[in-house]
């Protein structure tokens, strides 16, 4: 079926519907002026101009790249193999800037450096306590400024003219360590069981509170649709929350050194799989059998009987089909985008596994990256128990994903907002200035990440002591009940530029930090970040470090573009005391510092000498995993060693001009596989078109599987099935630095994530969800040397690029919605102004002062 469906189609399709979101009519207003598409780059283009071969030429467009390669013919079309990228035979570091080894660092203690160990935050509280510290909290300020009498209760003190709203608080008592006891019961104030720890995939647990710390009363948030949402079969225990497991570090946000384990930590070669991650591997494939059984039965290729082939090479793994999702960059559209891709993906929400859709696929998969807003997506779903997307739009403690109030605001406590953000900026001031007292370096993205993870992680405080080694620790991790996790991000120097062929990429695993490229090649324990590891190895003389590998924190850094975003208010048209403000923060922090996240100490400090960029500097800093325009994370899963079949890659890129992708990062990533460098290390990436081809033909309006025969390459190269953000329901194209959104609109760009991959619930192309399924099997019926149904062979000419190229200059890329049914359901988007915003900014960083 046409890209362009008829008025009578649209009518057919909008009655055929079977969606997981319905708006209800409560959520329809008229007059209400809704969020416009983005016509026109608000912002400069953080990305560096896009470095091709010879074979290409680029011109810049629009702020953007635009890359015009050579036409190249789809697999299925070419007859001779095309030689693969350098590769190199035993996956080992080609010698790439060799250079002398570095100076000796001697070991630099603990006490050298001027840390303070866990006594930092004891002293610091002591010292607060006594007023010797010197440093007023941001709720004193606010109740200077807003003359509240000395001594007075800020949240109890009324103005003449005005009232704070009353506030219904629950009081709790801080959990019983070590009994996993239920928290009150929010909606019927029945407190759970005793000695009962819920850490069931599906159910979302509340919050920690301590003795000191209070928590609102309130109700499950209105989302969309009531009566039809897309709401987990987990979702009945939203009266039956059970208390979080516990963070595992040590003192909260503070990293801090501790005694080894017997077994010390190291850095290991990036030769082949962990240890962890091939024992992890073991269990996850033998329970995602299972779940694609299930995704077949429904599917139901014709003449095909799918379940009874997995079922025939259940027994071995490397004739299985290997799934993965990526998830790209974006911000907040990102999020919400993937969001909606994720629940279509996931069998246990409601809808999800009736005719047309794809519920099972996320079960069935092994692997789930994400980067910049799929990062945030990523990481806030396993740090809330693996939860579902509707439970999380459906918190009822509305401590996560409610996006109407900014990070650079804070989230409504009930009280004026005013002293809600002030309390919200002291918090993040206090946490990140004890990492500094501790003697670790700080730079924005610290604040960046708490401020992210008051947003993401369901607890009161941000979540300061949840950690991303902890996903290891969690039953339905360890159990093979959920994919496994990666987070991306970019190695940089300050002040330096990247292009998809010098960067090296990094990964953040449940067990592993570190990069499979030649410029690095190995791997550090992610919960010893922070340690001071020389040469590979930890000497006997030092402590194990803690805490460093904060979740918070790992997002922020695989989003750490955003510090560009806070690093130009500056260059706005706002008040002069408040450009101070900025000024003298960035001055604290050290220039060097801006737009990076500080790793330092260096855990690859004298490790690969001959080859590693970093052996030699004592500090590492990483940058947002897109700014090599590779913003789709697929080089974690296009790696020889993981075997993945088949990609699934969500795009919610804002390549055009009008914030729209148009298959860049699939180029970059492209571009990267055949690099002369070496640097792409054995990993091979299917051919693209430019970008110019991927507007003019529409192949970034639609699904498109690019890579479908993999005997047209020398090396083992996964089917890619390229899923870019497009208009369904929604104009969802919002800038990447839109901070706040409502409800409505929220919810919209998820439902409209939602009908982008299954198109529209199957109803676009009836054929969609068997598609699916033969993009699932295709490298496994070539293992076995399994004939290709029927039905695949119709899939396979219907999705895949058959090598057309239209490299003339594509028009402006306005695309309309493909159905008005919903559309106009949505709310009014709440944005928040630059002067606001940088007030809450000023205020947060100069609190750490």
């Amino acid at each position: 079926m046409s890209a362009d469906t008829t008025t009578s189609e649209k009518d057919t399709h909008a009655n055929t519907f079977n969606r997981p979101f319905t708006f209800p009519d409560s959520s329809i207003h008229e007059g209400v002026t809704y969020p416009a598409p983005l016509r026109t780059r608000t912002t400069p283009s953080p990305h560096p101009t896009f470095k091709t071969h010879s074979s290409a030429h680029t011109t810049q467009t629009a702020g953007r790249p635009t890359t015009s390669p050579r036409a190249r013919l789809p697999s299925h079309l070419t007859t001779s193999p095309i030689s693969p990228p350098p590769t190199s035979s035993s996956l080992s570091p080609p010698p790439l800037n060799i250079r002398p080894p570095p100076p000796a660092r001697g070991l630099v203690s603990w006490e050298q450096r001027g840390i303070h160990h866990a006594r930092t935050k004891s002293l610091r509280d002591s010292m607060r306590k006594s007023g010797e510290s010197g440093q007023t909290s941001a709720t004193e300020r606010v109740k200077v400024a807003m003359q509240v009498p000395k001594g007075a209760n800020i949240s109890e003190w009324k103005e003449e003219t005005r009232t704070p709203t009353p506030v219904t608080i629950v009081e709790e008592g801080p959990p019983e360590h070590g009994a996993g006891r239920g928290l009150q019961d929010e909606a019927a104030n029945k407190e759970g069981p005793e000695g009962v720890k819920d850490d069931r995939p599906g159910v979302l647990r509340t919050a920690e509170v301590s003795d000191d710390k209070w928590r609102r009363g309130v109700g499950t948030s209105s989302i969309i649709p009531r009566a039809s949402a897309i709401v987990s079969n987990a979702a009945a225990e939203f009266n039956h929350l059970q208390i979080r497991a516990a963070p595992n570090a040590p003192n909260d946000y503070t990293p801090v050194p501790l005694d080894c384990p017997a077994d010390r930590p190291s850095i290991r070669s990036a030769g082949e799989l962990s240890a962890e991650e091939t024992s992890w591997l073991d269990t996850r494939r033998n329970k995602t059998v299972d779940a694609m059984r299930d995704l077949f039965q429904r599917i139901a290729i014709p003449a095909f009987d799918a379940p009874a082939y997995l079922t025939d090479h259940a027994n071995n793994q490397s004739a299985l089909p290997n799934i993965a999702i990526a998830a790209s960059g974006g911000g907040w559209r990102a999020l919400l985008n993937g969001a909606g891709a994720i629940a279509a993906f996931d069998s246990r929400e409601e809808s999800s596994t009736s005719p047309g859709h794809i519920g099972g696929l996320l079960q069935s998969s092994t692997y789930l990256a994400g980067l910049s807003g799929g990062g945030w997506l990523v990481g806030s779903l396993f740090n809330n128990n693996f939860t579902t997307v509707s439970a999380l739009l459906n918190d009822p403690s509305n401590t996560v994903w409610r996006f109407e109030n900014s990070v650079f605001q804070g989230p409504d406590r009930g009280s004026i907002q005013l002293v809600d953000s002030a309390r919200y900026f002291d918090t993040i001031s206090d946490q990140v200035r004890g990492k500094r007292d501790a003697g670790f370096a700080r730079s924005l993205t610290d604040y960046w990440g708490r401020a992210l993870s008051f947003q993401l992680i369901n607890a009161t405080d941000g979540g300061p002591g949840y950690t991303w080694s902890s996903i290891a620790l969690a039953d339905h991790f360890a159990q093979g009940d959920a994919p496994f996790p990666v987070l991306v991000a970019d190695g940089r120097a300050p002040g330096e530029s990247l292009i998809s062929g010098n960067a090296t990429v990094y990964e953040f695993n449940p067990y592993e930090f570190g990069s499979w490229d030649p410029t690095t090649f190995g791997f550090v324990p992610v919960e010893f970040l922070g340690s001071n590891f020389s040469n590979g190895l930890l000497a006997s003389s030092e402590d194990c470090v803690r805490g460093f590998d904060n979740s918070g924190f790992i997002m922020g850094t695989s989003s750490s573009l955003f510090n560009q975003f806070l690093l130009n208010l500056n260059n706005t048209d706002i008040p002069n005391f408040a450009r101070s403000f900025i000024a003298n923060v960035l001055e604290s922090i050290g220039q060097d510092n801006n737009d990076i996240a500080d790793y330092s100490p260096n855990p690859f400090y004298g490790y690969n000498n001959l080859t590693s960029r970093n052996a030699q500097s004592s500090r590492l800093t990483l940058v947002d995993g897109g700014e090599d325009l590779q913003n789709i994370p697929l080089q974690p899963l296009i790696q020889p060693n993981r075997h993945v079949d088949v990609i699934f890659a969500v795009d919610s890129s804002a390549d055009t001009s009008n914030s729209w992708p148009n298959g860049t990062a699939l180029i970059a990533t492209y571009e990267r596989t055949l690099d002369p460098s070496g640097i792409a290390n054995g990993t091979s990436f299917p051919y693209v078109p430019d970008t110019e081809s991927f507007v003019n033909l529409g192949l970034n309006r639609r699904p498109t599987f690019f890579g479908c025969n993999s005997s047209n390459t020398s090396s083992v190269t996964p089917l890619v099935v390229y899923l870019p953000n497009s208009p369904y329901v929604f104009q969802s194209n919002i800038s990447t630095f839109t901070p706040s959104y409502s409800i409505d609109t929220r919810n919209a760009i998820v439902q409209n994530g939602y009908d982008v991959v299954t198109m529209a619930n199957g109803t676009v192309d009836p054929q969609w969800p068997v598609c699916v399924g033969c993009a699932i099997l295709s490298r496994s019926l070539e293992r076995t040397e399994t004939d290709v149904p029927d039905a695949c062979s119709q899939c396979f000419q219907r999705y895949c690029w058959d090598g057309t190229t239209n490299s003339t200059a594509a028009a402006p890329y306005e695309p309309a919605l493909r159905d008005e049914a919903i559309s106009g359901a949505v709310g009014k988007r709440k944005d928040v102004t630059i002067a606001a915003v940088v007030l809450a900014v000023s205020t947060v960083l100069l609190g750490s002062m």
